[in-house]
């Protein structure tokens, strides 16, 4: 308890204050202020930060006593309401100071004495006969409501036993129930577990026959685009799947190294015989024959990546010789010419200047050449 009690014994003193949670009784004189607050020289010295040093003040005047708040931080508080000013104080008045979490920290009982020579007892001898007598009134009372709460007890309890016998019999009807209802689940679990051991059979064979069409049409569709590749994209120099795709200009396709050597040999196309002017790689045939063997595998895709490997190989070699060619021969090298030869321009070459225009040069496919 942080509180000191403060008297001056030279002043007539016609109230006091008592706390309440220790019962000590602090004296209001009438010739002095008395002071609630954190100083030392208060009447009750409160050491908490939430009170101010001098928080509110009780005076006496004109046969009153005032209580004034002297704007204090947390606020004081007259039978649970804070005042904004002086009020007048009656005789049984709460004076309370809160915390900062808003509870009741501190409690003051305000009391006026009516013979100012002797010292006033918080409960008289009239108040505690009267609050004898309504006690024993109320024990009466409650003697009464006891007998009365008995006899509903009782009344209760037949009631309660009545519903309980009825309780256990509708347990005991709804247990003969229950004991039919699951042998007649067991019989119908079982009888199911039987259709589904019986329907998984039957998913397994039809998920094998499903995948046994699936694979059986999947090696006729490989085998069926493995025939149209064969047919359709096949170079007719080299007889194998066109690689890097070169178009002519009577729309035939072949090889890119395979029409580049014949060019070199002869300007006719290998099977329409049709003069050649011009050639064209196709970027997008390639690359689908390419995807299509990609996604066929297995063989294909081998022989596909072999030729691939090889006609690359062919085409660094020969790189490399003519490039040491080309270093031989730099010094003797003449400047090239370019002439118009059948309408578009190519190199001038001895086989197209000494060969005459009525010459048709035919070549057989199966490796038998004559003119």
């Amino acid at each position: 308890m942080n509180s000191k009690r403060l008297t001056k014994n030279s002043k007539v003193s016609l109230a006091q204050v008592q706390d309440t949670r220790t019962g000590e009784v602090y004296d209001v004189k009438i010739g002095s202020n008395f002071l609630f607050g954190c100083l030392l020289k208060s009447s009750i010295v409160i050491k908490k930060p939430y009170i101010s040093r001098s928080h509110s003040t009780i005076r006496y005047e004109n046969g009153k006593f005032l209580l004034k708040d002297n704007n204090s931080c947390t606020g004081t508080y007259l039978n649970c309401k804070k005042i904004s000013k002086e009020v007048v104080l009656q005789h049984g008045d709460l004076i309370a100071f809160k915390n900062q979490r808003k509870k009741w920290d501190y409690v003051y009982k305000f009391c006026l004495l009516s013979n100012p020579n002797k010292k006033l007892r918080i409960e008289e001898k009239d108040s505690t006969v009267e609050n004898y007598d309504k006690f024993k009134n109320s024990i009466k009372q409650l003697k009464n409501k006891a007998k009365g709460l008995e006899i509903a007890k009782k009344n209760m309890l037949n009631n309660f036993n009545a519903q309980l016998d009825e309780l256990r019999e509708m347990i005991d009807n709804s247990t003969e129930l229950n004991n039919r209802i699951n042998d007649e689940m067991l019989r119908v679990h079982s009888y199911n577990q039987k259709l589904n051991n019986e329907l998984e059979i039957f998913r397994r064979k039809e998920l094998l026959d499903k995948k046994n069409t699936k694979e059986d049409s999947t090696e006729t569709l490989k085998t069926q685009i493995n025939s149209l590749l064969e047919n359709n994209f096949q170079c007719a120099i080299c007889n194998e799947l066109v690689f890097r795709a070169t178009m002519v200009n009577c729309a035939h396709t072949f090889c890119e190294v395979c029409i580049k050597s014949w060019l070199f040999r002869s300007n006719r196309c290998p099977i329409c015989r049709g003069a050649v002017n011009f050639t064209s790689f196709s970027f997008a045939l390639d690359s689908y024959i390419s995807n299509i063997c990609e996604i066929l595998g297995g063989t294909i895709k081998e022989q596909r990546l072999n030729q691939q490997r090889e006609r690359n190989e062919a085409q660094a070699a020969n790189r490399d010789s003519r490039r040491m060619e080309n270093q031989s021969s730099s010094s003797r090298r003449e400047p090239r010419t370019f002439g118009l030869i059948f309408g578009n321009p190519l190199r001038n070459n001895p086989r197209f200047l000494n060969r005459s225009n009525n010459v048709v040069a035919i070549v057989d496919l199966t490796n038998n050449t004559s003119q």
